[in-house]
């Protein structure tokens, strides 16, 4: 398919690449590395922290209408985001970090649409023939502006001071296996893991897990409306 050749790096990311060993190291990587059980629990605080700073939002809002589908997916963006590379976009003060943001979410909506649309080629190869569609330039910008930013936030964590008192990030985890092996773990091969990643963070995975979300969000919200003191008094 055009998106996986593209936007999946020729077929070498984890969710296009054929079942092989470069897809088994992949899949190696992502499980023990980067997505354990250890790892997650690693980044509990983040969770934690992100969802009082919701609550507290939503407090201060008062009587005044909040659209709960924007706040929680600012949720979810804060949180991978701060898991992949330590930055907080979205809820802060910082006009570098909004500006930062701003351009993420651009990207992540751009891919969205673009993975849903329809390619004729994929199902009538001769149309290949007559050179790159619209939908093949569209993906092709895209990409270049996702290489683009994840390459800046690898720079940044590349060259920021060591001896920091926290926990690495995906993106520091995977820049310390690169030293091992640069050739291997090359800057592409992060760029992809950190976009799959985003990417997977978004898509809920089952029915299930839509439920349970759901159902998370009507008890917060009905908890908040019927224990505003309690909740004032917790996170003062």
């Amino acid at each position: 398919m055009l998106f996986g050749k593209i936007v999946g790096n020729h077929w070498k990311s984890l969710v296009w690449s054929p079942y092989g060993d470069h897809w088994r190291n992949l899949r190696r990587i992502s499980s023990i590395e980067l997505l354990s059980i250890h790892r997650l629990n690693e980044f509990h605080d983040i969770r934690v922290d992100e969802c009082n700073l919701l609550v507290r939002k939503l407090m201060s809002s008062g009587s005044s209408p909040v659209n709960m589908k924007s706040a929680f997916f600012e949720l979810t963006l804060n949180v991978m985001m701060r898991m992949i590379s330590g930055k907080r976009y979205f809820g802060g003060d910082a006009p570098a970090m909004v500006e930062e943001g701003k351009r993420f979410r651009e990207i992540l909506d751009e891919t969205f649409i673009l993975a849903s649309a329809s390619n004729v080629a994929d199902y009538l190869p001769f149309f290949r023939w007559l050179g790159m569609t619209g939908l093949e330039k569209k993906l092709v910008k895209l990409q270049v502006k996702r290489d683009a930013f994840f390459q800046g936030l690898i720079e940044q964590l590349r060259n920021s001071k060591g001896g920091r008192l926290r926990k690495k990030t995906m993106i520091e985890v995977l820049l310390s296996l690169q030293e091992s092996d640069p050739k291997y773990y090359n800057d592409e091969m992060i760029r992809s893991f950190v976009m799959v990643r985003s990417l997977f963070c978004l898509f809920p995975s089952n029915l299930t897990s839509m439920n349970k979300f759901r159902g998370w969000y009507e008890n917060l919200s009905r908890n908040i409306i019927n224990h505003k003191h309690s909740y004032k008094c917790k996170l003062r």
